[in-house]
């Protein structure tokens, strides 16, 4: 058997599609689907076939119902036996199917390897489960019943389950830069919900990652004209944020590193890349730092955060400075008023003048003082202090003066 519910509202046996009967008979099957393995109280079956007051003759119409869609499900059933697919269940009714008969059950399953591949950092496979499970979408849930049965509760949350999945189908697909593969789902979810912001804020990223500029531009515009005359708002800021990135061409394929966690919040945690510029909103899905493609830059005088291996690390503590990795010397000027000995290749030609001190030309290497006799001062408060480099250091003229110590006193070479 084969049971579909992800759109118009279909059941095949042995390869042929059956006749399922009148609309309100389907409306009960496609909410037994809808539940997916989960007893249906009969008052909620009341509720959904009439969405006013049922008649008086209500609870017999849905015996008949169930009785003739068990016949349908197993051909040759005795007139009142139960059989094993459609079962009677304390207050309802419950149909028996298995994962790989219900495009639900299809979907729900792929969704859930999706989330799994996101965490651990295989992104390409995330991608591949959650546009396959898409691929069961076939149109608004339990199309063919009639329209107020489709407006129960149910139905609609089957709905926005499919945008979910939508969404995380597109986050996976642009971190791991195969925007195109996302790009049909997301247009198709787009129709669906013209008015879904963070919805359209991924189809907006996904085109412009895809080359379509001009189309991804036309895709903002439309729903920004759909918001202001249909709520009359202007657009969040989320979809404003993918609006400036496809304006300032910063949309590119994108490469990070693991997804930590995946569903309503999505954290990535990204080596090398800028910290994040501010939290995600609570209950939103949202992109964070995407190889510096779709997250703002950092903010001026922040400090960068190094490569990680793979651990999200937290940002510097204020007053607290990053170091960076060096191939080269450092540049480094001494804290304000600290004493700094530097290491000449000789020894002072003469003393320096009272009150004052000289400085080697910049061209002069400066050496770091020996390690058994440092001369330099602490740190200043909120300062970091650097070890003496094996590298020489080459520092830049300072203004202000330095103490040295009196010409008598020798200075060791390196």
């Amino acid at each position: 058997m084969r049971f579909q519910v992800l759109g118009p509202v279909r059941v095949w046996r042995a390869g042929l599609e059956l006749d399922l009967g009148f609309p309100q008979q389907q409306a009960l099957l496609a909410l037994l689907l809808a539940h997916a393995g989960r007893p249906v109280p009969t008052g909620e079956i009341l509720d959904t076939i009439w969405a006013e007051r049922p008649p008086a003759s209500a609870l017999n119409v849905i015996r008949r119902y169930v009785g003739s869609l068990r016949r349908l499900l197993e051909p040759g059933l005795p007139l009142r036996a139960t059989g094993r697919r459609l079962l009677r269940r304390p207050g309802g009714y419950l149909l028996e199917a298995a994962t790989d008969e219900v495009d639900l059950l299809r979907l729900r399953e792929l969704t859930r390897q999706g989330k799994q591949a996101a965490a651990a950092g295989r992104l390409e496979r995330a991608t591949d489960c959650f546009t396959r499970a898409l691929g069961e979408w076939r149109g608004p849930v339990a199309m063919g019943i009639p329209a107020s049965a489709r407006e129960h509760v149910q139905f609609t949350a089957l709905a926005r389950e499919l945008l979910d999945t939508a969404r995380l189908a597109a986050d996976s697909a642009l971190l791991c830069g195969r925007a195109e593969q996302a790009l049909p789902v997301l247009r198709q979810a787009g129709a669906h919900d013209p008015l879904d912001e963070p919805l359209h804020a991924r189809l907006v990223l996904s085109l412009a990652a895809c080359g379509l500029q001009a189309e991804a531009l036309k895709a903002y515009d439309d729903i920004r004209r759909r918001l202001r005359q249909e709520l009359g708002v202007a657009p969040g800021a989320e979809l404003a944020a993918a609006h400036t990135r496809v304006l300032r061409q910063d949309v590119r394929r994108l490469t990070a590193g693991p997804v930590v966690e995946l569903g309503r919040k999505v954290a990535v945690v990204r080596m090398g890349a800028a910290p994040l510029a501010s939290p995600p909103a609570s209950g939103s899905s949202t992109l964070p730092s995407l190889s510096g493609s779709l997250a703002s830059p950092p903010v001026s005088g922040s400090s960068t955060l190094p490569s990680l291996s793979g651990l999200l690390a937290s940002p510097p503590v204020s007053g607290s400075s990053t170091l960076p990795s060096l191939s080269g010397s450092l540049a480094s000027p001494p804290v304000s008023g600290s004493s700094t000995l530097p290491s000449l290749s000789g020894s002072l030609a003469s003393p320096p003048v009272s009150g004052s001190s000289t400085l080697p030309p910049a061209s002069v290497p400066l050496a770091s003082p020996p390690a058994s006799a440092p001369l330099t001062s602490p740190p200043a408060s909120g300062s970091l202090a650097l070890p003496p480099p094996s590298a020489p250091l080459t520092s830049p003229s300072l203004s202000g003066s330095l103490t040295l110590p009196p010409a008598s006193a020798p200075l060791a070479s390196p």
